[in-house]
């Protein structure tokens, strides 16, 4: 038999399209507002019609809309140094965004 230990939830944390937080998430969700976008131009290295099909193709895009993040990342409070942390790929300014602690009101 499986043993299962409870466990409570502490802290919720994420990085949303059209919402800085879990509350505005949830305003987003009750409003039924649409936070997809028009991926805007500066987004990609490349150009959006180079990758564009209407049609599904393999290497392609077939839509010019996404869920996409505009993030300022803030490198104070990690004590780690902060001139290392804005050298950092983007996904990990998300991740460390994502993981600061966002209380939670049940």
């Amino acid at each position: 038999m499986i043993s299962r230990e409870p466990i409570a939830i502490v802290g919720m944390g994420g990085v949303f399209p059209g919402a800085g937080n879990i509350d505005a998430l949830w305003e987003n969700i009750v409003s039924r507002r649409d936070a997809v976008a028009e991926i805007p131009a500066h987004r990609w290295v490349v150009a959006a019609d180079a990758v564009y099909s209407p049609q599904f193709a393999i290497d392609k895009m077939y839509s010019r809309r996404a869920g996409v993040v505009a993030l300022d990342f803030d490198a104070r409070g990690f004590e780690l140094d902060p001139a290392l942390l804005k050298r950092l790929d983007p996904l990990y300014h998300f991740t460390l965004t994502a993981a600061r602690i966002t209380p939670v009101r049940f």
